[in-house]
């Protein structure tokens, strides 16, 4: 948000020089003093400077499997892999029935594997050295298909998160999709989704409804850029995350309900705006 915040606050530099530039100082110094507390409690319990959390939330002493995280990103496009297989790491087995198809390429690969596994369910821990062989397992995966690690599993992330059910705190199964199995469960999700999905139908309406005639300096035009940048913004975020929990996408949807309010504008009010 921040980003775009300054992006859409430099063209004004040039228009209203004295405005924007209380407006910026305004803003920077608010986020200084959010993160000054934080950043002291760091400095003075880690003895180093991290305004912000690490990106895996470890201590400064904690190993953390980069290679493991990265094998997970070959082939995790959906919250119930997270569940499976990622929140077991630590401590717990990992089955190779909890991977899906898309998670091996070939019969050897799988062999592969299975064998990282058998080694891992052994100890319940990552060592650097099994690290290292997830970390090359993922290598060959990402050389023999780039498209599908750069640019389909990211996008099928962030469309995972954006339109899976919120159940995970729900009493419903993650596997809501097998009716047979979870009975009523299933249509509760399915209702569930079905209500994100015409919320975001509608804020793609209140968009449309919304656009700005002129991309000028105006005060509208710069507010729509504002909240369409940091959903866009956030999105491109989320497709670089391995773990597509639904919850990630929670921050931008007092833009998505904005939008969607702005479906039942009347024209009349349209046109003053």
């Amino acid at each position: 948000l921040l980003a775009i915040a300054g992006a859409i606050l430099f063209p004004l530099l040039f228009k209203f020089p004295q405005r924007t530039f209380v407006a910026g100082m305004i803003t920077l110094t608010t986020v200084v003093l959010l993160l000054t507390p934080w950043t002291v409690r760091n400095w003075r319990t880690m003895h180093r400077f991290e305004p912000l959390a690490p990106r895996y939330a470890n201590d400064p002493e904690d190993f953390v499997a980069v290679g493991f995280y990265r094998w997970l990103k070959t082939w995790v496009v959906d919250f119930i892999s997270v569940a499976n297989v990622e929140w077991h790491v630590p401590n717990e087995k990992i089955d190779m029935d909890d991977l899906p198809p898309r998670a091996c390429d070939s019969q050897q690969e799988c062999d592969q594997t299975e064998s990282i596994f058998d080694d891992y369910n052994q100890e319940l821990d990552i060592s650097p050295e099994l690290d290292a062989q997830f970390n090359q397992l993922a290598e060959q995966r990402i050389r023999r298909h780039p498209l599908r690690y750069y640019v389909w599993l990211p996008a099928l992330r962030v469309m995972d998160m954006w339109l899976r059910p919120r159940v995970e705190i729900l009493p419903i199964d993650l596997d809501w999709w097998k009716i047979e199995e979870n009975g009523m469960d299933s249509w509760i999700a399915i209702a569930l989704g079905s209500w994100n999905l015409i919320l975001l139908l509608l804020a793609v309406i209140g968009v449309l409804r919304l656009w700005p005639r002129s991309w000028g300096l105006s005060e509208p035009a710069l507010i729509f850029a504002l909240f369409i940048g940091f959903v866009l913004l956030r999105s491109l975020f989320l497709a670089t995350i391995e773990n597509p929990e639904p919850r990630y996408a929670l921050e931008c949807y007092p833009v998505v309900l904005a939008f969607a309010g702005a479906a039942f504008v009347r024209k009349g009010i349209r046109k003053t705006v």
